[in-house]
């Protein structure tokens, strides 16, 4: 008669993993809140990237990041770009942002026919072509 002998060994395998978040608000040079904007949280060792948009009230979320540190990059068109840093551990790490806005350029071109002399005075050729069209 033979006997066997079945071990069962049960391994007991937990890895808690914590996980850290960015919250934050973006705002421009009076205050208000900027919707829309994108938000870019990398980190600094892995340049791993997490992309979010800010709310209606300014505010923006990303969560689920590894401990470390990190570089909130902000994006909104007519701003200039802002990057902060961030530390992200056990507690949120908390951003307040402000942009800047960018420099406007305006382009105007403008064309006139015609000629002035000192002989006598033209009316210009808008006035003419109006007074024709009635």
């Amino acid at each position: 008669m033979s006997t066997k002998i079945v071990s069962l060994v049960i391994l007991s395998c937990s890895a808690t993993l914590s996980s850290g978040e960015v919250r934050g608000v973006v705002r421009d040079m009076f205050g208000s809140a900027i919707v829309g904007a994108s938000v870019s949280v990398e980190a600094a060792q892995t340049r791993v990237s997490r992309k979010c948009v800010t709310r209606p009230d300014g505010t923006f979320y990303c969560g689920a990041l590894v401990p470390g540190s990190y570089k909130v990059s902000v994006r909104m068109r007519g701003f200039h770009e802002r990057v902060v840093p961030a530390e992200v551990g056990d507690q949120p790490e908390l951003v307040t942002v402000t942009l800047r806005t960018g420099r406007l350029f305006i382009s105007r071109t403008s064309k006139i026919r015609g000629t002035i002399s000192k002989a006598g005075r033209r009316s210009p050729p808008w006035t003419e072509e109006i007074g024709r069209a009635h």
